[in-house]
């Protein structure tokens, strides 16, 4: 009897286990060939090798922002060293499309980062902590100069320390001027916990900032894709707030100082019971309005890494890394509201998005995961994983679309693409934790 009981429950688990060793086959592409294809001639940017995960173009400019040095949940690659500088240091890059190549190989410049407000000696060896640069964005304030501004991520052992950094771009030296860094509970590491990924300016000092999931650990982030857990969200940072309420602030700040120093009067101080006013009151309300200004506006997302803005048709685009989706959104005014419009299987884990002056979308993607996996967690070794480029053309209503694939390579020329970004008849492909590929276009057809 007991047999007969056990061989009924026996068929429907091997039945469930079955299903989930092929769901994993599917999810892991081991059934995937990648064929290599060019769009013309292909050559590696010398002097970058630990990374380009993120590319940004000015294109009124012809250049481009390059990241470099992304430390993905490796918080013990922080502490290899390489030569004058830690193997993952983070840094930015300047590429110029106006360069005339010739025969030579294409070539980047390391911006060098002013301002004292911008601890470098989070980049120097004398150091037991590094950047990781991750997202990038560009909002333009002039033709002279621009605002750039990333995702950090500084690892410490097994915790991290997240922000976003703006910078003034400065064409003569050319440098980056640190301007301020911004930090929220709904983009750090810490409870509630979030991990911020990609990010893209939405207007004047505001962006949208991906968090692609909650898990801290490699091994966790494992799990959370496997149970296809959708922690992910994204979050607006409004920095026009401190300009509508930055007089408040100066005021209450002021008071405060008066109030703790003894020297305001009872009347201007808040009444505490006491003839001196401890100030708490005070930290709480600038506390709390440092807080709202950023807005959670999507949540419940699986992975949600790559994001572009279309300026011109008011759209947001969004990658999904865990369900292999790009999503489009409509924005509101404020900024605050995203209506999703359309969503797309694109069957490849696409990670960082760009806009081209046409509308369409390029992508960086990794068409095997399986590889990607091993890889990306073997930056400083051997291992490489197979990269992918698609283009993505939209229609009127962006409610349909067309997919092509400009690039693709096993993994010997590139390793890990994660963006495309195309000008001037050349594509720039960036990869989270190697080299940075320039190619020319022979033809725009191939496009």
């Amino acid at each position: 009897m007991l047999s007969k009981i056990m061989a009924r429950l026996l068929i429907p688990v091997m039945i469930v286990l079955c299903g989930m060793t092929w769901r994993l086959y599917e999810l892991l592409d081991f059934g995937r060939t990648v064929y290599n294809h060019r769009p013309g001639a292909c050559r590696l940017v010398p002097g970058i090798d630990k990374g380009s995960e993120d590319v940004d173009l000015v294109r009124e400019e012809g250049i481009a922002f390059v990241t470099s040095g992304v430390v993905f949940m490796q918080p013990h690659r922080a502490h290899v060293k390489d030569n004058d500088f830690n193997s993952s240091s983070g840094k930015i890059f300047l590429y110029d499309f106006n360069q005339k190549l010739g025969g030579g190989a294409p070539k980047a410049k390391e911006l060098p980062i002013k301002g004292a407000s911008f601890d470098q000696n989070f980049c120097r060896t004398t150091s037991t902590h590094t950047v990781s640069l991750t997202g990038l964005s560009m909002a333009s304030s002039g033709s002279t100069s621009s605002t750039t501004a990333t995702t950090s991520n500084i690892p410490s052992r097994n915790q991290w320390d997240d922000s976003l950094e703006v910078f003034d771009f400065d064409p003569i030296g050319p440098a980056l001027q640190h301007k301020k860094s911004i930090k929220s509970p709904l983009f750090v590491s810490s409870p509630p916990l979030s991990r911020p990924n990609d990010l893209v300016a939405v207007g004047p000092d505001q962006f949208l900032l991906n968090n692609d999931g909650v898990a801290q650990t490699e091994l966790g982030n494992v799990i959370e894709i496997l149970t296809f857990y959708r922690g992910g969200s994204v979050v607006l940072w409004d920095g026009k707030f401190l300009a509508i309420f930055g007089v408040i602030i100066f005021f209450l700040r002021g008071l405060l100082r008066q109030c703790e120093d003894g020297k305001g009067t009872r009347n201007s101080c808040p009444s505490t019971g006491a003839d001196r006013w401890d100030g708490k009151d005070a930290h709480t309300v600038l506390s709390g309005m440092g807080d709202s200004e950023a807005h959670t506006v999507l949540s419940g997302m699986g992975g949600p890494n790559g994001a572009a803005f279309d300026a011109k048709n008011n759209k947001i685009f969004i990658s999904e890394v865990n369900k292999r989706k790009v999503n489009v959104y409509d924005i509101s005014k404020d900024k605050k509201t995203l209506t999703q419009v359309s969503s797309f299987d694109l069957y490849t884990v696409c990670d960082n998005l760009s806009m081209d002056n046409d509308g369409s979308v390029y992508c960086g993607c990794h068409p095997k995961i399986n590889e990607a996996a091993v890889a990306l967690n073997d930056c400083d070794g051997v291992s490489t994983s197979a990269s992918q480029v698609l283009h993505m053309r939209f229609g009127e209503d962006f409610k349909t679309i067309a997919v092509s694939e400009p690039y693709a390579n096993d993994g010997k020329e590139l390793s890990g693409s994660s963006i495309a970004v195309v000008h001037n008849n050349q594509i720039l492909i960036g990869s989270v934790c190697r080299g940075l590929l320039h190619c020319t276009i022979d033809d725009p057809s191939v496009l």
